[in-house]
C-alpha cells in the first residue's frame, strides 16, 4: 500500500466523488450521485477522506448547520458518513480523520454531534462524545377524516424538489424548544431517498407534509410551512382512516396538543454529542429529516 492521500471538499472532482459514492453505496446502501447531479449537494456538506491511488480508503463527513433552542441560534457541526473500505479497516483511518475534523471545527462550532448505530457505541466516547438519549413523542388519538386531496410529490420532478427547497428556506420552526436550520441539503437528500414516497403538498396550507401510515399508526416526519401550523390543521390535511396513534419524529410544539413522551430505546440512530459551548435541553428529539 502506497502512502494514502488526504483530500477534502472534492465534490467537483468526478473521479474522487464517484469513488466516495461507490463506497457509500457498498457500506450504507445510499448513492450520493443523484443528490450531486441535481445540485442539492451544497457547500455545507464536506467530505474528509483518505485515498489510495485514486480510490477512497476511508471517509468522515461534516455538515454545518444551526440548532435553535428557545430562540437562541447556535452553530453546529454534524458528523456523518463515517466509513472505511474493507481492505483498509482496523488501521485507525476513521479515527485519524475524525480527529482532523474535530481539530478543524472545535474552535468554530458551539456543538458537534452525530448519530451512530449500535455496532459503534463504544467508538465515539474515545473522542469525547457522550451518548444522549432522545425522547420519542406520540399521541393516542382516534382519527378518521376525509381531508382535501393532497398532491403527492415526485422526487424525480425538479419543480417539486425546488418547491420543497424554497419552502424550507422560509420554514417556520416546528418547535421553540429545539429545531434545526440551514439543513436544506440534508432534507433534500432524504426527499430523494428516505422519504421519496412519503411527501405531499397541501395547496390549502402551502405546506409540504412528510408522513407515512403504517396500519393504525401515523408517522409524521416533517411539516414544511412558512407559518407555524396548529396540530388540528396538520392532521386535518392528512387523509387517514382508523388511526389510533400518531408518532412525531421531531420535538412537537403545538399549542393545541400535548403528546406523551418517553426515553428512546437503543436503536440505529443513537445521538452522540460533544458539547463545546452549549448544553442541550433535557427532553427533546432532533428532526429526523436533519439527520446526516
Amino acid at each position: 500500500m502506497e502512502e494514502l492521500r488526504f483530500l477534502s471538499d472534492y465534490k467537483e472532482t468526478d473521479t474522487y466523488r464517484r469513488s466516495f459514492s461507490d463506497l457509500a453505496l457498498k457500506v450504507f446502501g445510499i448513492n450520493f450521485e443523484e443528490w450531486y447531479e441535481k445540485g442539492f449537494w451544497d457547500d455545507s456538506y464536506v467530505c474528509y477522506s483518505f485515498f489510495d491511488r485514486g480510490e477512497i480508503a476511508a471517509n468522515v463527513s461534516a455538515s454545518k448547520l444551526d440548532i435553535v433552542m428557545e430562540g437562541q441560534k447556535i452553530s453546529a457541526v454534524q458528523i456523518g458518513t463515517v466509513m472505511t473500505a474493507p481492505e483498509f479497516r482496523n488501521k485507525g483511518l476513521a479515527a485519524t480523520l475524525l480527529n482532523k475534523v474535530l481539530e478543524k471545527y472545535e474552535s468554530i462550532a458551539d456543538i458537534i454531534y452525530l448519530f451512530a448505530n449500535e455496532s459503534v457505541l463504544t467508538f465515539y466516547p474515545k473522542f469525547g462524545f457522550n451518548m444522549v438519549r432522545e425522547n420519542s413523542y406520540s399521541l393516542r388519538l382516534d382519527v378518521s377524516n376525509s381531508a382535501s386531496p393532497l398532491r403527492k410529490l415526485d422526487p424525480r420532478s425538479r419543480e417539486d424538489m425546488e418547491m420543497i427547497g424554497r419552502l424550507y428556506e422560509k420554514k417556520a420552526l416546528l418547535s421553540r424548544k429545539i429545531d434545526v436550520e440551514q439543513a436544506k441539503g440534508i432534507l433534500l437528500f432524504h426527499c430523494l431517498h428516505t422519504f421519496r414516497d412519503s411527501m405531499y403538498y397541501s395547496s390549502q396550507e402551502n405546506a409540504v407534509l412528510i408522513y407515512k401510515i403504517e396500519g393504525e399508526k401515523l408517522h409524521i416526519y416533517d411539516v414544511i410551512c412558512t407559518r407555524k401550523m396548529l396540530f388540528h390543521e396538520v392532521i386535518g390535511n392528512i387523509p387517514c382512516e382508523n388511526i389510533r396513534e400518531i408518532i412525531f419524529h421531531f420535538t412537537p410544539d403545538f399549542p393545541d396538543m400535548k403528546p406523551s413522551s418517553r426515553v428512546k430505546q437503543a436503536e440505529n440512530d443513537v445521538l452522540f454529542v460533544k458539547n463545546i459551548n452549549t448544553f442541550l435541553p433535557r427532553f427533546f428529539t432532533l428532526p429526523v429529516t436533519s439527520h446526516a
